[in-house]
């Protein structure tokens, strides 16, 4: 009786797991430059300057605006020469990005995350690193893609983020400077 119950078990689990949806995206990104196409954004340093190959950028997804975003593809690099500041999308059909955060066919968001590559393969670990070089686009709402409908509906391109720079990650010591000012002002104005 119990294996029956176990078999029962992994059937509907199997079967509930072939009809998971996803949403999907495309980066479909040429790297036109920006007076050629404004929907293209372009991604800054610190200083203004476009980012090159020594910077990785990726796309994130979540189903808020402020909810959890996860990675979607892999981190690629920065164009150098002709078109700094952006990247040249994957092949077909990498440039299938699929988000296992947000449903297929529902609305979600996605942003472009930034970082120096010296910092980390990832922006989480590159947004630790003391004086990393780190920046994300604001959310952009989408409607995602649904590969499971008949037909499969693609996901529109992520060619449409915000221009954004980066900033550098602060050391600790700069944070608790800033905390301990913060509450011997609180102690001023209290004591007036």
């Amino acid at each position: 009786m119990k294996i029956a119950k176990l078999i029962a078990m992994a059937i509907v689990g199997v079967s509930t797991s072939a009809f998971a949806q996803t949403g999907t995206l495309t980066w479909d990104t040429d790297t036109l430059a920006a007076s050629q196409n404004t929907a293209f954004a372009l991604v800054m340093d610190v200083n203004g300057t476009p980012l090159g190959t020594s910077f990785l950028g990726q796309i994130y997804s979540s189903p808020t605006a402020n909810g959890t975003y996860l990675p979607l593809g892999t981190a690629l690099q920065f164009n150098n020469g002709g078109d700094p500041g952006y990247i040249s999308p994957p092949a077909p059909p990498a440039s299938t990005l699929t988000a296992p955060n947000v449903a297929g066919g529902a609305t979600g968001f996605y942003e472009m995350r930034a970082w120096n590559a010296s910092a980390g393969a990832t922006f989480e670990i590159a947004s630790t690193v003391l004086n990393a070089h780190v920046g994300s686009s604001t959310p952009t709402q989408i409607v995602f893609g649904n590969s499971a409908a008949v037909p499969p509906v693609v996901g529109p391109n992520v060619d449409t983020f915000t221009s954004f720079n980066l900033h550098v990650v602060p050391e600790p010591s700069t944070i608790a400077l800033g905390i301990v000012g913060f509450a011997g002002l609180l102690a001023l104005r209290r004591r007036q």
